[in-house]
């Protein structure tokens, strides 16, 4: 949004509560050359109301959200039904108001899972998720599945509706809040000592300001239209980010030993969330970001640079204490 904001778009955001969004609307409206640039409109993914007025007089739609729950549920359809009919409601409401594209944010989720680990290939956006794979958690199925329903919704409906679909990796990079992700969590659990050890899971890490530059070069760009694009760059072990932190702070209780796999597993019978990515112990994914570089002409920044802007960014913001 500050991206667009700096171009000198005029950007409508949806919130679930305008009412207490002050803070945030105050936020944005300080990083814009002109304050009416920015509004922010009721849009709740879970309910119809409020989407038409949102996309109305719209040329672009930006689809990134998700629902997500802090624990992924047991149930693996539990994030299937939100997340593909948030997608759908905004598909119909720029459809409705006659906007030209929507840029919708997936995931390297909805590409590389379900499928031969020993692939030795760069996954691509040929490839996708097995939805029906039974090693599938309800996050990948609803990433997918969403995904899968929005390119079916666009190519039914005929209508001239443009879609691109960006599919980012692992995101760090620069934090603006003190609200973080659980990818900037884990940073900040690796430079706090709350991760003693680092379990054997990695993936292709991309850095946020190149996760929001590629969806305004796509929204735009005529050769994105009908595009799949793999937003990411190089494959990195959690070790490797261990790594770049150690480097960088050389003071800090960041880990320096490997979990073996068999107290990974342990662990995780008691913990949701590593129990969520199991199935990506000892696996390398790697992809390619072709498409971002010869369609968007976005070459990635690198993983150490998306790492070290992350950890700068949370003891600016405070939540690592200097």
């Amino acid at each position: 949004m500050i991206q667009l904001l700096e171009e000198g778009y005029q950007v409508r955001g949806t919130v679930r509560a305008p009412e207490r969004s002050g803070d945030l609307l105050e936020f944005f409206r300080q990083r814009a050359s002109d304050p009416s640039q920015v509004e922010l409109v009721k849009g709740d993914l879970s309910s119809d109301e409020g989407w038409k007025e949102a996309a109305e007089g719209c040329a672009y739609v930006l689809h990134i959200a998700s629902p997500i729950p802090l624990q992924v549920p047991k149930d693996r359809d539990g994030l299937v039904k939100p997340a593909r009919d948030g997608a759908l409601r905004v598909l119909k409401a720029a459809q409705a108001a006659g906007c030209k594209r929507v840029v919708m944010t997936s995931s390297i989720a909805a590409i590389g899972y379900g499928k031969d680990k020993t692939q030795t290939r760069p996954y691509t956006e040929e490839d996708w998720t097995d939805p029906d794979s039974p090693e599938l958690n309800s996050y990948l199925r609803s990433k997918t599945l969403a995904e899968m329903a929005a390119w079916d919704f666009v190519n039914a409906a005929g209508d001239g509706l443009e879609l691109t679909v960006i599919n980012p990796g692992l995101i760090l990079g620069p934090a603006l809040m003190q609200d973080i992700g659980t990818s900037a969590e884990a940073v900040k659990q690796l430079m706090t000592g709350q991760i003693p050890m680092y379990p054997r899971l990695g993936y292709a890490v991309v850095d946020v300001r190149d996760v929001a530059r590629s969806h305004i070069l796509a929204m735009t760009n005529p050769e994105a239209a009908g595009q799949r694009i793999i937003c990411a760059g190089e494959f990195c072990w959690f070790e490797d980010i261990g790594a770049f932190l150690r480097e960088a702070y050389p003071e800090r209780r960041v880990p320096t030993r490997r979990m073996p796999n068999w107290l990974v597993r342990l662990i995780a019978m008691f913990n949701q969330g590593l129990r969520s990515n199991i199935e990506d112990l000892d696996r390398t994914q790697r992809v390619s970001n072709d498409k971002m570089q010869r369609i968007l002409g976005l070459k990635p920044r690198g993983a150490k640079e998306a790492t070290l802007a992350t950890a700068e960014s949370l003891i600016k913001l405070g939540v690592v204490p200097k």
